[in-house]
């Protein structure tokens, strides 16, 4: 998506399918992130945000900003402990556009069929 910062207008909005990558280093409790051409590692010293089972993180490259947001549940609920739903954006201006990147995505942990709920209530 591309918007002019000046007159707030979106200049040019595409959609695609698209593979992402997502590990998680609980050890260094890092998420690398990658899609064709780009790779990207987050890792807690650039929180910028954290509440109610959502995390924001972000940081600058010599394009732009990268911005990864983890939620791992609904804001008045528990955590989700099998899936975990993601948003990756890469904001770069050009000129007065800023042009946005986004791809968002669900991931989580091998679970065995016997450890998922099959009753209960579950959302974002």
């Amino acid at each position: 998506m591309s918007f002019d910062r000046t007159t707030t207008v979106v200049q040019q909005n595409s959609a695609q399918l698209r593979n992402v990558t997502v590990t998680y280093d609980s050890a260094m409790d890092t998420y690398t992130v990658a899609r064709t051409g780009q790779t990207e590692r987050f890792d807690p010293t650039q929180r910028v945000e954290s509440a109610n089972n959502a995390t924001r993180l972000a940081h600058d490259t010599p394009q732009g900003t990268e911005f990864l947001t983890i939620v791992k549940g609904p804001a008045d609920g528990p955590a989700n402990e099998a899936v975990t739903l993601g948003v990756w954006q890469s904001a770069r201006l050009d000129g007065a556009n800023q042009i946005n990147d986004v791809d968002v995505f669900v991931f989580g942990r091998e679970t065995l069929p016997g450890a998922i709920p099959l009753t209960g209530k579950a959302g974002y």
